[in-house]
């Protein structure tokens, strides 16, 4: 979830959809202002891969792999 509201004006250009009309409390700007690596941040796709990630490093065949990766390097 992104906590924020919506606008009844557009601001900034950057995004696609409603990206210019949502203002998201944690960046202060709407996703249309944002870089897009600021709004990976904060979106639910974001958060999302982040916890994916997050449960993919917890297990240890994937520490395995990371050191497999590394040995072979």
């Amino acid at each position: 979830v992104t906590d924020g509201a919506m606008l009844r004006a557009p601001r900034g250009a950057n995004g696609f959809g409603y990206d210019p009309y949502f203002f998201a409390d944690d960046l202060g700007m709407t996703f249309g202002d944002a870089s897009r690596d600021a709004k990976a941040l904060v979106s639910h796709r974001g958060r999302a891969f982040t916890a994916l990630l997050s449960a993919l490093r917890a297990h240890e065949w994937w520490r395995a792999l990371v050191r497999a990766e590394t040995r072979d390097s």
